[in-house]
């Protein structure tokens, strides 16, 4: 089976890396070009039937997913991810209740041994990761 690479997004958090559709919608030669069949942002999460990360089939599922992972012998991670529409313009990113042909895909990690030790005293600390995931089809 041919994919549309464009449609795709390599998404890593926390030691995994899942390849996942732009939506559900939009795979080999099937295009959501029209907006209103995208997900409306009230029900951006896993749909019916996806119960894990194994089962979903696009970044929105990801929404409000949580997870805690343990290194061995080490420190216990919690990870969230929260997905949501946004407006791009130039270098301006602003979330959205409409929806788009872009989506943030915001994770975080925590752990009681993440600290930030340029606080005084040492303070816990989040790693925040960004990334704007677009889908562009060319005709």
């Amino acid at each position: 089976m041919k994919y549309n690479t464009q449609s795709y997004t390599i998404f890593l958090s926390a030691g995994f890396i899942i390849l996942r559709l732009f939506h559900e919608r939009v795979d080999t030669f099937i295009t959501a070009d029209r907006i209103s069949e995208l997900t409306p942002s009230d029900h951006l999460g896993p749909e019916t039937g996806e119960t894990t990360s194994i089962t979903f089939n696009d970044v929105d599922d990801y929404n409000n997913y949580s997870r805690i992972d343990t290194i061995p012998n080490s420190a216990i991670f919690k990870t969230a991810v929260f997905v949501s529409y946004v407006q791009v313009s130039g270098n301006t990113i602003t979330q959205t209740s409409s929806k788009t042909f872009n989506k943030e895909i915001t994770v975080y990690v925590t752990s009681d041994y993440l600290l930030d030790y340029t606080m005084e005293p040492p303070k816990k600390d989040t790693l925040t990761f960004r990334t704007v995931f677009s889908y562009w089809y060319f005709r």
